[in-house]
């Protein structure tokens, strides 16, 4: 799950157009999306004054309900302002104090206030360090009650300043409101959702849309112990009559939660669950307040401004982020370009043509490898990531925007061009194969496989860990699926997709202190961790 792009974009600022666009520019931008593949079935809902208007593609209704992901937030935002006005708890009410039965391995992190981590100014990674996922289609699944307190009572900042969105954030919220019994969805729906008449939100599965990601069925996403900061799901007409409620707070039976939730904290363009972006021009100014979100299989862009009394809901249940139209909408400016055609049924070439050994411009190396009928890309010194194909020699790996496009003369593939944020890296194809070593395998001891499995701490924020599976041994890394190992000396091992080797490394008493992790000809020393159970 991530947040829409436009999360990370602190510094932009809306501009007011002489004249709103007629709204059938948006229904336009938003169908040609779909006739791109981009999008599929989605709902918009708008208020307008007093006018309340909706339009739909394919089998999207009033009644269709969507994963929320990131929207959640905005949610128990508004229950952590309604507990706080009930005297239940305190804005600066630290975890420790709401929690005080759970172990915190950083006292910092103990310390951190329920409104800091509102705002998302506690330094918590984007991904828990130990999720570890048995199904990477739904990774956060089995990220349960033991997970997150195992989580606490391990991690350490490390005195790093807060680098962004993090669903742990608001995934403590909901335990530091709910405590320790597991309250959070019961609170939530007592204090805001029937208080608002919002009878189609829940964090159930019924009736739920199928999601699609890349133009196939996807799994729907769960978030375990963190629900609280993704697992709502809801109905356009429940998230209209919400944003209804803050338009017009003073008709509703929690005015002073949804007033409160909207106020401005420290660096200003964040409240309690909300992102605030200024719309205006000369001397003045507006906020709009919003919430985008993309899971795997589904959009969501909630927002609206109470200076027009203006407000809109996108949904759809693809992974085509909504909000570009969505803040257009809001601000009254024309609708972003056209999304570019998806055409992944459109690659016919085989994944072959692309595997090799290529040269980045000005040092290093990555390798393409093919396995299974999928495609994978290895930087030196990285684990190997899946490529998604986007169409006919383009593809993407799902990660922070990482793009790969395949350059060729003739019929024959000769460079690619590595992307992300916007940077190009040019990579020269040397050879059509991918390297590979002639192993071994040798029998594994099981005194061996006894000793080297558990954890080692692969990067600030990355858990490898060695598995037992019967009579073998699995490595799996943080956010990543298992890969199988096969042994090719008492303590040398390897991956069996080629992406690693790894050397056990131990002290004079023969006991595993660390690994030496090969990927791709870069070395990385993992020292052995001991993840205490709370």
């Amino acid at each position: 799950m991530r947040e829409s792009l436009l999360s990370i974009l602190l510094g932009f600022h809306a501009t007011l157009s002489a004249a709103e666009p007629p709204a059938d520019a948006y229904r336009e931008a938003i169908e040609a999306g779909v006739r791109a593949g981009v999008y599929r079935d989605v709902a918009v809902g708008r208020i307008h004054g007093t006018e309340r208007s909706t339009f739909f593609t394919g089998s999207a209704s009033a009644e269709s309900r969507f994963e929320l992901g990131a929207v959640t937030e905005v949610f128990t935002g508004t229950l952590l302002a309604q507990c706080a006005l009930e005297g239940r708890l305190r804005l600066q009410s630290s975890l420790r104090e709401r929690l005080p039965r759970l172990s915190f391995a950083d006292p910092a992190l103990g310390a951190a206030t329920l409104e800091a981590l509102a705002t998302h100014r506690v330094a918590l990674p984007t991904v828990p360090p130990n999720l570890l996922p048995s199904d990477p289609e739904d990774p956060y699944a089995g990220f349960g009650d033991a997970e997150l307190r195992s989580l606490l009572a391990n991690y350490r900042l490390g005195g790093r300043a807060a680098t962004g969105y993090s669903p742990l954030q608001f995934g403590l919220i909901g335990e530091a409101i709910g405590g320790n019994d597991g309250g959070f969805a019961s609170l939530l729906r007592d204090k805001v959702l029937a208080p608002l008449g919002l009878k189609h939100s829940d964090f159930e599965d019924e009736g739920l849309l199928d999601a699609h990601a890349r133009g196939t069925l996807a799994k729907h996403w769960h978030f375990g112990a963190i629900a609280a900061s993704s697992g709502l799901r809801s109905t356009p007409g429940d998230l209209l009559d919400f944003l209804q409620a803050n338009l017009r707070p003073e008709n509703s039976p929690i005015r002073a939660a949804l007033l409160l939730a909207r106020q401005p904290r420290e660096t200003n363009d964040s409240a309690l669950g909300w992102n605030i972006t200024n719309a205006g021009s000369a001397d003045q100014n507006w906020p709009i307040l919003w919430r985008a979100s993309v899971t795997a299989g589904f959009s969501a862009f909630i927002g609206f401004r109470t200076d027009r009394q203006h407000a809109v809901v996108l949904l759809g249940d693809t992974d085509g982020d909504l909000s570009a139209i969505g803040m257009a909408m809001l601000d009254e400016r024309p609708p972003p370009p056209a999304p570019r055609v998806r055409e992944a049924e459109a690659r016919t070439a085989p994944l072959t043509e692309y595997t090799g050994l290529y040269k980045i411009g000005g040092g290093g190396e990555l390798i393409i490898r093919e396995r299974h009928q999928d495609l994978f890309l290895q930087l030196r010194g990285e684990p190997a990531v899946r490529l998604f194909s986007d169409g006919q020699d383009i593809f993407d790996a799902g990660l922070d925007g990482v793009s790969v496009s395949f350059q060729r003369e003739g019929s024959s593939v000769v460079n690619l061009v590595l992307s992300q944020a916007g940077i190009n890296v040019l990579a020269h194809r040397l050879t059509e194969r991918a390297p590979r070593l002639a192993r071994n395998a040798t029998a594994l001891d099981a005194t061996v496989r006894d000793q080297v499995a558990g954890d080692f701490q692969l990067g600030p924020d990355i858990l490898l860990r060695i598995a037992k599976r019967g009579v073998e041994l699995d490595m799996q890394i943080t956010a990543r699926p298992a890969v199988s190992l096969f042994a090719l000396s008492a303590d040398r091992f390897a991956c069996e997709d080629d992406g690693c080797e790894l050397v056990v490394r131990r002290d004079t008493d023969r006991k595993v202190t660390g690994l030496e992790v090969d990927f791709a000809g870069g070395e990385r020393f993992a020292p052995r961790v001991q993840w205490s159970k709370p």
